[in-house]
This record gives C-alpha cells, sequence and structure tokens, in this order.
C-alpha cells in the first residue's frame, strides 16, 4: 500500500513538473495577421525611404566599419542540418545568415550574407531556388551558387533574366563551362564527399563583379540599448517540419548573443571550430507552397506578414514589410516603428505560419 502512495505521489509530481514546463514555454504556431500600424511614410512610388548611412558604422552589422561596400551571397550546405561531418566552413564570417524551405520533406538550405569581412574559402556552395533569386535582388548582391531550379514556372535562369540580373556581372554559376572566368574560384575540398566539397573564394569573385555596378545603400538601425519590454526569452526553438533540422538558439548575457544549436548540437564553422553566434534572431513568416518536393515557392519577392523578434534575451511580436522585389524587407515592432537591432550578426529564418517557434524564459 505504501509503495503505491509513493508511486502515486512521484506521479503526480511528475505530471505538475510537466505541467509547470509546458506552461513555461509559449509556442508561435498560425498567428492572426497583427496588422501593424506602420509609422514609415512611403515615398512618391510607394516604397518606404532608406535610412542614412553613418561614417564608420557597418550598415549590416552596426559594427565599426569602414571599406568597399560589395554584399556577397553565398548559397550553403545545409544537409543534415548542417551539423557533425556536414558542418560548413567560412561562414563565420557572416553578417547575416537565412534559412528557407528547400524540399517539400521538411529539409532547408541555409544563405549567408557576407559585407563587412569577405573571406576567400565558403563552403559548401549548393543550388539556389527561386526565392534565393529574390533574396539576391533585394542586395543586388554578387550571389555563388552551384546548381539551380530549372523547372517551368520557378526557373532561377528564367528569373534571373526577366530581373535583368544576368547581364550584371554578379552571378557566379559553380556548373558552367572552363570559359568562364570564374570557375577556377571554384575547388574540390579533400576529405569532403560530392556534392558537399565545393568551396568558393568569394573574395576572388567579388573581385570580378563590374566597377559600375553600384549596390543599394540601405542601412539597418542599430542601438547600444537592451530592449526593457517584451517576455523573457533566453532559449527559442524553431520546429523545422524534418526533425534533423529543428534548431534552437540559447541567449548569452554575457555576450548578448544568441548561440546556434542543431538537434542540440552546436552548430559550428569547421575551419575555426567555432560555434556561431547571433545578436539577433528574427523569424519572417511567409507564405509556402511547392511546385513538385523540390521547388519551394516563398513569399519573400514581396508582401507583409508577422515576424516573430528575439532581441536581448526577449520576444517582440513584430511585423515586415517588402514593397517590391528590389526593395529591402524592413522589420517593425509591434507599435509599427522600424526595428532597432543589436549590434553583431544577424539570424532571418523565413518560416511559414504553421512552423512552431517555440520560446521560454
Amino acid at each position: 500500500m505504501m509503495k503505491r502512495i509513493v508511486c502515486m505521489v512521484l506521479a503526480a509530481m511528475l505530471l505538475l513538473g510537466m505541467m509547470a514546463s509546458a506552461l513555461a514555454d509559449t509556442s508561435l504556431v498560425n498567428q492572426k495577421d497583427r496588422k501593424v500600424k506602420i509609422q514609415l511614410a512611403k515615398d512618391k512610388k510607394g516604397n518606404y525611404p532608406a535610412n542614412e548611412e553613418i561614417d564608420g558604422e557597418s550598415m549590416t552589422t552596426g559594427l565599426p566599419w569602414r571599406g568597399f561596400y560589395m554584399p556577397m551571397i553565398v548559397q550553403i550546405d545545409n544537409s543534415s542540418g548542417g551539423i557533425g561531418s556536414m558542418a560548413p566552413w567560412g561562414v563565420r564570417f557572416a553578417d547575416i545568415m537565412y534559412e528557407s524551405p528547400l524540399h517539400k520533406n521538411g529539409d532547408t538550405r541555409i544563405s549567408v550574407l557576407f559585407s563587412d569581412e569577405v573571406p576567400s574559402a565558403v563552403g559548401p556552395v549548393r543550388s539556389a531556388r527561386i526565392g534565393h533569386v529574390w533574396l539576391r535582388e533585394e542586395w543586388d548582391a554578387g550571389f555563388l551558387y552551384y546548381g539551380e531550379s530549372k523547372a517551368k514556372g520557378v526557373s532561377v535562369p528564367d528569373e534571373f533574366k526577366k530581373l535583368k540580373a544576368s547581364s550584371k556581372g554578379v552571378l557566379f554559376s559553380g556548373t558552367v563551362g572552363s570559359n568562364k572566368e570564374w570557375k577556377k574560384y571554384y575547388t574540390t575540398t579533400s576529405g569532403k564527399a560530392s556534392p558537399h566539397n565545393m568551396t568558393g573564394d568569394v573574395l576572388a569573385m567579388q573581385g570580378l563583379i563590374p566597377a559600375e555596378h553600384q549596390p543599394p545603400i540601405r542601412p539597418f538601425l542599430f542601438t547600444d540599448e537592451l530592449p526593457s519590454t517584451g517576455d523573457f526569452a533566453n532559449h527559442i526553438t524553431l520546429n523545422w517540419p524534418h526533425k534533423a533540422y529543428i534548431s534552437s538558439f540559447v541567449y548569452d548575457e554575457t555576450t548578448n548573443t544568441y548561440a546556434r544549436f542543431v538537434t542540440d548540437q552546436p552548430y559550428i564553422d569547421e575551419e575555426a571550430d567555432e560555434q556561431l553566434a547571433f545578436s539577433n534572431v528574427i523569424i519572417q513568416r511567409v507564405p509556402l507552397s511547392f511546385k513538385g518536393n523540390a521547388q519551394p515557392l516563398m513569399g519573400n519577392e514581396k508582401g507583409a506578414g508577422n515576424a516573430d523578434i528575439f532581441i536581448g534575451g526577449r520576444y517582440i511580436p513584430g511585423y515586415w514589410v517588402k514593397t517590391a522585389v528590389d526593395e529591402r524587407t524592413i522589420f517593425f515592432d509591434k507599435d509599427g516603428n522600424e526595428l532597432m537591432l543589436q549590434r553583431g550578426k544577424t539570424y532571418i529564418g523565413m518560416m511559414a505560419d504553421d512552423m512552431a517557434v517555440v520560446y521560454s524564459e
């Protein structure tokens, strides 16, 4: 009898613990459109004006910087979540990391943007989809990719041609013939199996972009103040549909950054054995559909929607707006003011509304 009572007490205690844990977690999924009232006025063309460039300050990280501004975007392999033997290299230099759906089964692709520091060896370089074309257009950046979707209606070459990116000298496909000047800047990495072994010399390819090409100047806004309102959010979990890609971010108050993990393993840059951490974690909620298994159509061409924002250990229910494919994506706080980022690196995950994001104190 006593043993049964003890078991019942233990079970009750376990149930209470589970309930307390559940109550501590907040799940963000299928939220109604917040319809934030934007405080920023549009120009005569219906777009939002760019912020002013601050001398000596990076436009992408807010850190001290001077130099040649020519952002470069690289498509990075994310097979098996990009951990273990699939860990990338050179990505620790990226100012912004984007993660977006790749297949209907729930796996994802990484796109990294370099600006403050452009490295000479980054990989594994992989293929592009049409949503990545629109991402490049937003920055008018140099673009490295190894392979592309050519399916009718979601063709990467057709979209590049339509947007006139093909004639700018900013596209660096790794699958071209040796007659192209940049082909020599793609090399295979020993010890890595194909197709997970391609390294791109981003700095060398940046040097091939014509001098007359000038990307738009559109700085983010930055602040040295931590947010003082909003739920505490020290742990964030992104529930991508494929379990191998479920990732999390853990806040470190001493560095004011969120360290990234995938399936509880640190997400590292293999070259330096360095875990990636971000000052800003933003979930951009986008419409998502598929034309076949591997042809994702993300709603990042233009539009608006909710944004779940994590900064300084706090959660900010926000919003995003993009007025045209070649305009910037602007993130706003719940009051409709343009978001003030923390100085440092930013992670942006493009997730559908039905993909759960869970945070806890």
